[in-house]
């Protein structure tokens, strides 16, 4: 009897491991700055569905001021990311799929957000 609990232990043991998740490390690549709900993330500061993404700058005298410049011709969203005039990050630019899709997500987030508290 004692042998077969082992074994069932050992073979549950085995499974567990088999199909255990993987969590990997937050990597962060110098120089890269993600766009989330079309802002430059410049402090990477953004780690998912919690009070951090709602309002990630506390102290608002280093948030950085995002200004958005619409091309009608070309249909793209000229994103650029600055603190009192200086650019951090090279502006971006985005198609208006791409705009308004990060725009989706980002109401999506933000209602789902209020929701869970």
């Amino acid at each position: 009897m004692l042998k077969r609990c082992i074994l069932v232990a050992v073979v549950l043991s085995l499974a567990c491991l088999a199909l255990a998740e993987d969590f990997y490390p937050r990597l962060y690549i110098g120089g890269y700055n993600p766009l989330v709900g079309n802002r430059v993330d410049i402090y990477n500061l953004y780690k998912g569905l919690n009070f951090n993404a709602e309002q990630p700058y506390l102290v608002r005298e280093f948030a950085p001021d995002s200004k958005e410049e619409i091309d009608f011709d070309n249909s793209q969203v000229l994103i650029s990311t600055q603190i009192e005039g200086f650019d951090l990050v090279p502006p971006r630019v985005l198609s208006f799929d791409a705009y308004f899709a990060n725009l989706t997500r980002q109401a999506f987030r933000k209602s789902l957000f209020n929701r869970c508290l």
